[in-house]
């Protein structure tokens, strides 16, 4: 059962990339909001069978009900509910860029280092300052690509922003990840190393984020 979830959550996001940029390029941009409110459904079905939280179903719903909206409206030839589907890129890189970076305030546990400590337990003493200063590198990665999201969206056809943002940003998004593993595995090589695959099936453990919602909360309560 927890293979399924996964497979619907993680599918359903890749569908709606995958569907958004081949309307796009095409030549069926109309049909772009349609491939949102689809991969979003998938997701709002997991969120709802296997009973995830209140606010992500609610959030999921919305979503669901605003792009499916949206599909009738840009099906009947209006350009701008077409045009709209530019923005989730724009918010989802932005929301990561500020979900990396508001683990690097004093006191609090940076992303990436809680990451390894699922993975390895007690983290060496090396590792610490590593494991922060990747989670910087992460928070600019998103910071970047907001940028260019944002920039894309404004400056850009279409065709040329879904290259850029649904097929640029995944793709170098493995680059950063692949190469900070092999990076990781030379230099530190004597701590072990840990397989991308591994690190992975952590990230995409909801009990990961959980965990450390809870774990920030506490810190919160604790210095408040």
């Amino acid at each position: 059962m927890v293979g399924l979830y996964k497979t619907f959550k993680i599918g359903g996001r890749i569908t709606c990339v995958a569907a958004l940029h081949a309307t796009i390029i095409l030549g069926y941009p109309e049909f772009a909001p349609m491939a949102l409110a689809i991969g979003m459904g998938l997701i709002l079905f997991a969120a709802v069978v296997w009973r995830d939280t209140r606010g992500e179903i609610i959030t999921l719903s919305i979503s669901f009900i605003l792009f499916s909206s949206l599909s009738y409206i840009a099906l009947m030839g209006d350009a701008l509910a077409t045009r709209i589907v530019v923005l989730p890129p724009l918010f989802i890189n932005a929301w990561l860029a500020y979900f990396f970076g508001r683990t690097l305030f004093l006191g609090r546990d940076p992303l990436i280092s809680h990451f390894s400590r699922i993975s390895r337990g007690e983290i060496p003493k090396p590792l610490i300052l590593y494991t922060r200063n990747v989670t910087w590198v992460w928070t600019s990665y998103f910071i970047f690509f907001t940028t260019i999201a944002l920039f894309s969206a404004i400056y850009m056809s279409m065709e040329s922003w879904t290259w850029l943002v649904n097929v640029g940003g995944p793709c170098s998004a493995v680059v950063l990840f692949l190469g900070e593993h092999a990076y990781r595995g030379v230099k530190y090589r004597h701590f072990g190393h840990n397989s991308p695959i591994r690190t992975l099936m952590i990230l995409i453990n909801p009990e990961t984020w959980a965990t450390y919602d809870l774990q920030a909360k506490a810190t919160d309560r604790n210095t408040s």
